[in-house]
């Protein structure tokens, strides 16, 4: 080493492989020059070899055009028509250059092909990429010279690559002076340690760090996580947890499409006349929109019309009532006109941003520190895609959007952060950084070494002669050998490796390469004191704690609706009658094109009606041949379902068809084994009160039989039916029997009649079973239809008294009621045993 970092001077560059060491090298070099207690200094010329090597050519006279990634990537993209192939493509072109890899040794016909013509468009056009830079640059040296720096010097590369090994020869070779410096050179002690599971190794490690900043403010903390992508989310969630206040720094940003403000931009801008429902849905609701606070209850109306898709022209009519909504619709008319020509990038970067500020984008009135970087990136990316005009002609819409979309996934965002003294970092941007401690989590069998990834658009044989990295087993565990010998090297105290001894139902080994390090314990760790939040959350709850279980009663003009549901969710559970009843709350109801079993149930029930309403009786029954049954049956779903359900997709309308043809003729069958009968009313109505609790019963049917009594029919159409004993206990989980009984006097027997795939029955009780099963649930001697019928009065009453008096308990019969319950995020019965999950976890931890 020919010069120390403290004592750089303008004439010196020093030349780093990545962004993280050039940032950590300038921050070191600051230090230094306040522990020397200089008032002021230069900043000094650290940049990552990408931008040095831009730098460069932007003094150079050569006429050619340099294209960004995003260009290039375009242009394989035009050459390949695929994504995935053109990044396969551009990442075995910088491989060719390079490792100055023989052309004529490549065997794929195809990759040839697309080769030869991408250099036939960028000859023609005057491009050349990054990856030749170093190249095209070694041609003008001598015209350059008067630009480059006296001294270079390159800190921090493990392995150059044979282009810049010729680079920096010929920059030497030409009197500029040249050295390498290797930033690792401490003496540490590793350890390693294993772990029960990946959840208490990262808190451990997050406590770890905490611990040591608690003591030492001032030391450089590294944390390193090799798979950082796909463990980001979990790694970020535990270290605020631990953190809390204080700072850390997180690197390897996300995909830059996973922000939603992003994610809203691109749903606002791939809008369409007309506009699917779940589109007009996540629009209407996007906090990113500029909208009325009518706009939940517009989206519930539009989702609530079963359409698959609505028209502008749609839209403006049922909006007639907010001005806000209506003038959104009219900018969104107003983008539509401009998406149905091609345009230029240029062009489209420019309606896209103003569409995004028409449509009220990104709808955060005040901005934080991060909503406000992401909105900057974005306004930086829509530039960037404004300047494939240099490689795109006119483009439609949809691939603009498409195109977008892709720069936006191919975007890796880092937020900027304060400086933090705590690093969580990948593996190779924490290689070459020194650290006082240093933690490396995942140092399993199965991760490290690194499993290898040769280029499959290259011949193996070729990368391997040619010693790429990654391209073979034995390149793979030696880079990881020289990876974890200057870990050890760039840690001045304390080193820990650690892995998870057990992922799913995998057992997991320490990987080989950390074998040789003295195993230690988790006890020998001084780690910080820890709460989780939810168990602070859970052990302050006396404080919060507030149990009402009756709302306001019933007043006398409020409105009841929902029959003998009412009486059932208030046996079942009372709050979740008051809930439904009384809060209208209700499961999100989503758009489907397939059928579900309520379209079903419902079917079948008008069905039913219709058919029965020319029947009449079991006689007209028996009289119409089977044929004609049958084009009856197809003739009244053909009605409903045109009618109501000509949104679902035309292949499950006719599948449905078939199959409700099937089970309604079976039914029919059923109903012809029957004594004979007459059919005195369907889908019948009767408004009952009970206890002042007025409501109203549809019964789906009434059969006059011949001894002059009359059959209620029920029609099930679930897997099971209800239990006849349960509507006999004291708190009946099914009260349809007992309230129609009630309602109709005359009847004194009753049928549930099933159909579906598994079973088409007609299960009937009579006076009798009413009078086996009413004795098996009481100790009464004296039983008659008055005694049971007196029982349900006082058990309707009770429930009645109960729903008008506002009891709302969350007192469910059984699990199997909050099973069947979608109301659960209201009442949060479920909160306590969802903590003592979590409280397990952070046990483990």
């Amino acid at each position: 080493m020919f010069f120390n970092l403290s004592n750089l001077d303008q004439n010196s560059i020093v030349v780093t492989p990545n962004n993280r060491l050039a940032d950590s090298l300038r921050q070191e070099f600051d230090r230094e020059n306040t522990r020397l207690k200089n008032l002021a200094w230069l900043t000094p010329k650290i940049f990552p070899l990408r931008i040095f090597l831009i730098n460069i050519w932007q003094n150079c006279a050569n006429a050619k055009i340099l294209l960004n990634e995003s260009q290039e990537l375009e242009l394989w993209k035009q050459v390949v028509s695929e994504i995935s192939l053109a990044k396969l493509a551009r990442n075995a072109f910088e491989l060719i250059h390079a490792w100055r890899l023989d052309k004529t040794q490549i065997n794929s016909f195809e990759f040839k092909n697309w080769l030869k013509k991408f250099q036939q468009i960028c000859f023609a056009r005057d491009f050349i990429t990054e990856s030749e830079l170093p190249d095209i640059l070694l041609l003008s040296i001598p015209d350059l010279k008067k630009f480059l720096p006296k001294k270079i010097l390159a800190v921090g590369f493990a392995e150059q690559t044979p282009q810049m090994k010729s680079f920096f020869q010929t920059l030497k070779a030409h009197g500029i002076e040249y050295a390498e410096l290797d930033p690792n050179n401490l003496s540490s002690s590793p350890s390693r340690i294993s772990f029960l599971n990946q959840e208490q190794e990262i808190y451990t490690m997050a406590r770890f760090a905490k611990e040591k900043l608690i003591k030492n403010p001032h030391a450089n903390i590294g944390c390193v996580v090799p798979k950082m992508l796909e463990l980001r989310p979990k790694v970020r969630r535990i270290f605020q947890d631990v953190f809390g206040d204080t700072p850390f720094n997180m690197s390897a940003g996300e995909k830059f499409s996973e922000y939603f403000i992003v994610k809203a931009a691109l749903l606002f801008l791939k809008l369409a006349d007309p506009i699917s429902v779940s589109d007009l849905s996540a629009f209407l609701l996007s906090p990113c929109c500029g909208l009325s606070a009518n706009s939940i209850i517009f989206e519930e109306k539009i989702r609530l019309k079963a359409k698959s898709a609505f028209s502008l022209h749609e839209l403006k009519t049922l909006a007639t009532q907010d001005p806000l909504l209506i003038n959104l619709i009219e900018k969104l008319q107003n983008y539509f006109n401009q998406c149905r020509a091609p345009n230029l990038p240029s062009k489209w970067a420019n309606i896209f941003a103003q569409t995004l500020i028409a449509l009220g984008w990104p709808g955060i009135k005040k901005l934080t520190s991060l909503n406000f970087q992401v909105l900057e990136r974005f306004k930086n990316l829509l530039a960037e895609f404004a300047k494939l005009d240099l490689v795109v002609s006119k483009i439609s819409h949809v691939e603009a959007i498409e195109i977008l979309t892709s720069l936006t996934e191919n975007t890796i965002f880092q937020p900027k952060a304060q400086e933090a003294k705590v690093n969580v970092l990948g593996l190779l941007e924490a290689s070459s950084i020194n650290f006082d401690y240093l933690w490396i989590m995942g140092m399993d069998h199965e991760s490290w070494p690194l499993v290898s990834k040769p280029n499959p658009l290259l011949p193996l044989s070729l990368q391997k002669q040619n010693n790429l990295l990654h391209a073979s087993q034995e390149n793979e565990l030696e880079f990881s050998l020289n990876l974890t010998d200057r870990f050890v090297r760039s840690c001045h105290n304390e080193l820990i490796f650690s892995f998870t001894a057990k992922i799913s139902d995998r057992e997991l080994e320490a990987s080989p390469l950390i074998e040789k390090f003295p195993e230690t314990i988790l006890e020998k760790f001084a780690l910080a004191e820890f709460t989780p939040r939810a168990k602070k959350i859970f052990l302050a709850r006396e404080l919060e704690t507030y149990v009402d279980d009756f709302a306001p009663k019933v007043l006398t003009h409020e409105k009841t609706f929902g029959g003998s549901k009412v009486f059932t969710l208030q046996s079942l559970c009372p709050f979740r009658a008051f809930a439904e009843f009384r809060l209208d709350a209700k499961e999100l109801a989503l758009d489907e094109f397939k059928f579900n079993k309520k379209d079903r149930g419902t079917i079948i029930h008008q069905a039913l009606d219709q058919i029965w309403q020319d029947l009449k009786n079991q006689k007209e029954l028996l009289r119409i041949s089977d044929i004609e049954l049958k084009e009856m049956i197809q003739h009244v779903l053909n009605t409903i379902l045109t009618k109501k359900y000509a949104h679902k997709l035309s292949h499950f309308l006719d599948l449905e068809k078939e199959c409700l043809t099937k089970l309604i003729l079976s039914w029919f069958e059923q109903e012809k084994k029957r004594p004979p009968f007459q059919v005195a009313a369907t889908e019948k109505t009767l408004a009952i009160s009970i206890a002042n609790l007025n409501s109203q019963l549809r019964i789906d049917r009434i059969d006059n039989l011949l001894d002059g009594k009359q059959m209620i029919i029920d029609y099930k159409t679930g897997a099971t039916l209800p239990k006849t004993k349960d509507c006999f206990a004291d708190r009946p989980k099914d009260l349809q029997l007992a309230l129609y009984c009630f309602a109709v006097e005359n009847a004194k027997s009753f049928s549930y009649g099933q159909i579906n795939a598994r079973a088409i029955k007609l299960a009937t009780l009579d006076e009798k079973d009413f009078y086996t099963i009413f004795a098996s649930n009481t100790t009464e001697t004296k039983i008659n239809w008055q005694t049971f019928t007196a029982r349900w009065r006082s058990i309707l009453e009770t429930l009645a008294t109960e729903f008008l008096s506002g009891k709302a308990a969350v007192e469910p019969q059984d699990k199997f009621v909050c099973d069947n319950c979608k109301l659960a995020i209201l009442c949060r019965i479920k909160l306590e045993q969802n903590f003592t999950d979590e409280e397990k976890v952070d046990a483990d931890s």
